[in-house]
């Protein structure tokens, strides 16, 4: 197994079995170092965010647990998009905003997934909300790209491609 991103993966699911196995012995500081530890590892899974929430609400930190509950949604959103099921990321996707209505990724996704549905009208809406709220945010900058390409604006494409490498050096996939 060479392949580093499927080695932080495995590690990811150790750390979230562990800290499942500290949640049910009501081990809520242990877990959660856990839970963070595998959001570090593997921070598209969706599964330690969710447990994350539940811990947060147990401590009565409501907009942590709502942070962590969003981003459970948008990853699922993320993995449901990657399958073409655009119906049910949609749904996640809004999900997430009902989290976290201020969460520019997934104002950009379904921005994103607006324009694959034939809707331009709302897809340059969302696009508008996310890129006014985005704040250095090298995924809605990484997003609006993508679309721009897919619009065949090449000068927007690569100044919001350089906005993201900008911000974040590891955001170009």
């Amino acid at each position: 197994c060479s392949d580093p991103q499927k080695i932080y993966f495995e590690f990811a699911q150790i750390y979230i079995n562990l800290g499942k196995s500290y949640l049910y012995h009501n081990q809520l500081k242990e877990a959660e170092q856990s839970f963070i530890k595998a959001t570090q590892l593997s921070p598209e899974l969706a599964e330690p965010y969710e447990n994350l929430g539940i811990i947060y609400l147990e401590q009565g930190q409501k907009i942590k647990a709502n942070n962590a509950f969003a981003q459970s949604r948008f990853n699922q959103a993320d993995d449901y998009y990657a399958m073409d099921s655009l119906i049910v990321a949609e749904q996640l996707y809004n999900e997430a905003l009902a989290f976290r209505p201020f969460f520019p990724a997934a104002v950009a996704r379904l921005g994103f997934l607006y324009y694959e549905l034939k809707n331009s009208e709302k897809a340059q809406n969302y696009f508008s909300r996310a890129l006014k709220n985005a704040d250095h945010d090298p995924d809605v900058f990484m997003t609006y790209a993508d679309y721009m390409a897919k619009e065949k604006n090449w000068p927007v494409t690569i100044e919001y491609y350089l906005k993201a490498q900008q911000y974040s050096p590891n955001s170009l996939r």
